[in-house]
C-alpha cells in the first residue's frame, strides 16, 4: 500500500523522500525534522530539503515558535481538493487555447476513415443508428441486417424514418423496405455483399463483406460523399419501384435479368412505351 501511495504522490509532483515524509507526518504530526528523519527513514542530510519543498508545495505547515520547529501535515482531503480545482482550471484553459489554434471542427469532416474487420464495421453501424435523429437510407443484405436490426428497431422507435433496400429475405418490422429480387445474381457478379448507409445528411458508410470473411469499410462526414451515398440508395429504390410497376414489360424489353438495362456501357436504342401492370 505504501508503494502505491508513493507512486500516486509522485504524480502530484512529490519525490520519494517528500512522499515518505508527508505520509509519516499524516500518521504522526507535530514532530521535529530530526524525529521525522528517524520515523520516515530519511537521512538527516536530506530531511530538511524535503521539508522545505513540502512547505513550498503546501503539503505541510511548520510551528516555528518552538525551537527546533515542529512540522504538521495538511489534511489530505484539502490538498486533493486543491489539486482537483487546479487540474480542472488547467483543462479549461487548455480547451480554450488549443481550440483557438486548432482546425475548425468542420475541417475534420473532410476526412475519410477506414475500418477493417466485420465486428468493427458492425459496431460503427450500431453507433450511427444509435446517434441518428431524423432519417436513414440503408442498402443492406440480410446477413448484416440480422446483426444490426435491434439498432434499426431502436432508431425507428425514436421516430427516425428509414428507407431500406434489402438483398435477401428477412422479416422486417421497421422502416419502408424494398426487396431486391436479383440478390443471387448480384452476389455472383460482385463476389461480395455491399452495404451503403447515409444518416441525417451527416454521415455515410460503405461496407464490403466477402464470402471468405474479409470485410472492410469507409465512413465520413464529408457532405459530398454523404449525398452520393444517399443518391445511390435513392436511385436504387426508384428503380425497384419502376420494376414493381412495370416488371413484365421490363422483362420483355430488357431481358428477365435486365441484362440490357444493367449494361450501362451500351446505349439502349430501342424505345417503347411501358404500360403499368394490371
Amino acid at each position: 500500500m505504501l508503494e502505491s501511495l508513493t507512486l500516486s504522490l509522485k504524480q502530484l509532483g512529490l519525490s520519494l523522500n517528500e512522499s515518505k515524509a508527508y505520509l509519516c507526518l499524516l500518521r504522526k504530526s507535530g514532530v521535529t525534522g530530526y524525529e521525522l528523519s528517524k520515523n520516515a527513514g530519511i537521512p538527516p542530510s536530506k530531511i530538511y530539503d524535503s521539508l522545505n519543498k513540502l512547505l513550498a508545495k503546501g503539503f505541510i505547515s511548520a510551528i516555528k515558535s518552538n525551537h527546533p520547529p515542529k512540522y504538521l501535515a495538511i489534511d489530505s482531503a484539502e490538498i486533493l481538493e486543491r489539486y482537483k480545482k487546479e487540474y480542472n482550471r488547467t483543462l479549461d484553459i487548455l480547451k480554450k487555447q488549443l481550440g483557438a489554434i486548432c482546425q475548425r471542427p468542420e475541417d475534420f469532416n473532410q476526412y475519410i476513415w477506414h475500418i477493417n474487420g466485420r465486428t468493427s464495421i458492425l459496431d460503427k453501424i450500431w453507433e450511427i443508428f444509435e446517434s441518428s435523429q431524423e432519417m436513414i437510407y440503408l442498402s443492406i443484405w440480410k446477413d448484416e441486417l440480422e446483426e444490426v436490426e435491434e439498432a434499426c428497431r431502436g432508431a425507428a422507435k425514436r421516430g427516425v424514418k428509414m428507407a431500406i433496400v434489402l438483398y435477401g429475405t428477412h422479416e422486417v418490422d421497421f422502416g419502408v423496405v424494398y426487396n431486391h429480387n436479383l440478390d443471387g445474381l448480384f452476389l455472383r457478379e460482385m463476389g461480395e455483399r455491399r452495404l451503403a448507409l447515409a444518416a441525417d445528411d451527416k454521415i455515410m458508410l460503405l461496407g464490403h463483406f466477402s464470402e471468405e470473411g474479409e470485410a472492410f469499410a469507409t465512413w465520413t462526414h464529408n457532405r459530398g460523399m454523404v449525398n452520393l451515398a444517399k443518391d445511390y440508395i435513392t436511385h436504387d429504390i426508384i428503380a425497384l419501384k419502376l420494376v414493381k410497376e412495370f416488371e413484365p414489360q421490363i422483362n420483355v424489353t430488357f431481358g428477365k435479368k435486365w441484362e440490357r438495362l444493367r449494361n450501362v456501357m451500351v446505349k439502349e436504342a430501342r424505345a417503347g412505351r411501358l404500360q403499368p401492370k394490371r
